[in-house]
């Protein structure tokens, strides 16, 4: 007869009593929240940055078609570059555009700007409204 893995014990053993393991996880929680949430708290200020790298890489905040707000877990985006990848601007707040909705590891780094520039892109035909936009300011720059 094989002998099972401590790990596979475990695994077993939690498989058949995990509403029970649960439950007690919930009850000491309440009975020991004044000495939890300090040491959570110290934890939480002391790791901001690894958190925040983590959190980052991992989900995503965006909108369904319908224009839901739409948070999705469990990614792996590329590492956040500290600048904007189309402008290279420093310093500002990024976000992760991403244009395939059926796997949104596929995306880039921008910053504000840039990504309603991407979104632009994403939705029209943005060559033709360049050229556009082109003509009628040299339109408007002959007459004034």
């Amino acid at each position: 007869m094989k002998m099972d893995s401590h790990r596979e014990y475990n695994q077993r053993y939690y498989q058949a009593n995990k509403e029970h393991l649960r439950q007690y996880s919930r009850d000491y929680y309440q009975k020991h929240r004044a000495e939890i949430l300090p040491k959570m708290g110290a934890y939480h200020r002391n790791h901001r940055s690894e958190q925040l790298k983590n959190s980052r890489r991992t989900s995503l905040t965006t909108r369904d078609t319908n224009g839901k707000v739409l948070i999705v877990h469990g990614l792996n985006k590329r590492a956040h570059p500290g600048r904007c990848e189309i402008c290279g601007v420093k310093g500002q707040r990024l976000s992760y555009h991403h244009w395939e909705d059926g796997n949104y590891n596929k995306g880039i780094w921008v910053c504000f700007h840039c990504h309603i520039l991407c979104e632009f892109v994403d939705e029209r035909d943005a060559v033709e409204l360049i050229n556009k936009y082109k003509v009628l300011k040299a339109e408007i720059n002959r007459y004034i």
